[in-house]
């Protein structure tokens, strides 16, 4: 995919890489920069879901913040380990607010706090 958004994915990736001092191959930084643009732009709702479960979590933030995504995947995504993609999920205007709800009491501030301005922005 050649679509330029002015982010070098690549080089964020290397450089988070760095800072948890993780080894990280250059085949698969690559592949990983790949899959979060291909997240950040496909309108496939097929492809989004299969890059829902992605072991990245650029990838899986991605697609919950992709107008394209799907509800049902949208919703699956409020179940994600990582409260970055929980608040994405949160934050989609195309989440249900009836979903969110249960993320009132999430145990991070910043997910409840998304759930709060969903809320009052509804």
């Amino acid at each position: 995919m050649s679509i330029s958004d002015n982010y070098n994915r690549e080089e964020l990736i290397a450089m988070v890489s760095d800072i948890f001092c993780e080894e990280l191959a250059e085949d698969e930084r690559k592949e990983r920069a790949a899959l979060w643009e291909l997240a950040d732009h496909t309108s496939d709702s097929q492809l989004l879901s299969d890059l829902s479960v992605s072991q990245y979590l650029e990838v899986r933030e991605s697609v919950a913040y992709n107008p394209n995504t799907p509800v049902d995947v949208l919703i699956s995504l409020l179940g994600d380990e990582s409260c970055e993609v929980r608040q994405t999920a949160v934050l989609n205007p195309n989440t249900p607010l009836s979903a969110i709800e249960k993320l009132s009491d999430d145990t991070h501030q910043l997910v409840r706090d998304a759930v709060i301005r969903r809320k009052k922005n509804a």
